[in-house]
């Protein structure tokens, strides 16, 4: 299977964060869930301190219209992907739900890499016939506890595929 049996349901947590905040750029009032890493040990926290040695990874459910677009075709399309941030990282990684992806146009790939703060990810490569772009997208099966929602979810690299985001009506 692409991503394993499990899907895990990902109701955010409401967390206060002090110091520098891992949740830079969430607009205010919004739900999320906040990892504390220190060394190897991931708890979730509703108050941090800002510790040099700490890194922060941030689940946020986004309200935005995302598309991933790949050789003209789109790839995934949803109004309920998940936004993370690790706060030794300059960006945020989009995730989609995997019912939002055409899994259909994927293939396991060989690459796996392990991230302390997230566990490990399995790569996917997309296939056209007899083209395959190699490691568009990246799932973590069975990522750390303490950020599990994004479980089920895949991710793509935004320097190999088009990835457009629009706010919804009124925002």
């Amino acid at each position: 299977a692409f991503l394993g049996s499990s899907m895990v349901e990902h109701p955010a947590v409401n967390r206060r964060v002090v110091g520098s905040s891992p949740t830079r750029g969430v607009p205010r009032g919004t739900s999320c869930k906040t990892a504390l890493f220190t060394d190897r040990v991931a708890t979730v926290t509703g108050l941090v301190n800002d510790m040099s040695d700490e890194v922060f990874v941030t689940v946020t459910p986004s309200p935005d219209h995302a598309r991933v677009v790949l050789n003209g075709e789109v790839m995934a399309e949803s109004d309920r992907t998940l936004l993370v941030r690790q706060s030794d990282h300059d960006f945020d990684s989009r995730y989609f739900p995997a019912a939002d992806v055409q899994l259909d146009r994927f293939e396991r790939s060989e690459t796996v890499t392990f991230c302390k703060h997230r566990g490990e990810a399995t790569y996917r490569s997309a296939r056209f016939g007899a083209l395959v772009v190699p490691d568009v997208a990246w799932v973590y099966e069975q990522p750390v506890p303490a950020i599990a929602e994004i479980t089920g979810y895949v991710a793509f690299f935004d320097f190999k595929v088009e990835i457009s985001v629009e706010a919804p009506p009124g925002m």
